[in-house]
């Protein structure tokens, strides 16, 4: 997180709102590949509720993110 706030230039108030999201993202892709992993789901399904959970969290960080700030994290998330 670290290199990500550094590289992006954020401000202390711009990490404070941003970690709960990611952090809740972080957590519901887990809970994804769990269920993945226990066959509760196949991969089709989980790629596409991980890529809406992604699109979602990229509209909530668009709110925070300078339009620069959300060109790089664009970018980060496609590494």
């Amino acid at each position: 997180m670290l290199q990500i706030t550094e590289n992006m230039k954020l401000t202390q108030d711009q990490i404070s709102a941003i970690q709960p999201i990611i952090e809740d993202n972080i957590a519901k892709v887990r809970n994804l590949q769990l269920s993945l992993e226990k066959g509760a789901m196949d991969g089709t399904t989980m790629y596409r509720q991980k890529e809406r959970l992604i699109h979602e969290e990229n509209q909530k960080l668009s709110l925070i993110f300078t339009p620069d700030q959300m060109k790089v994290w664009i970018n980060i998330q496609n590494r």
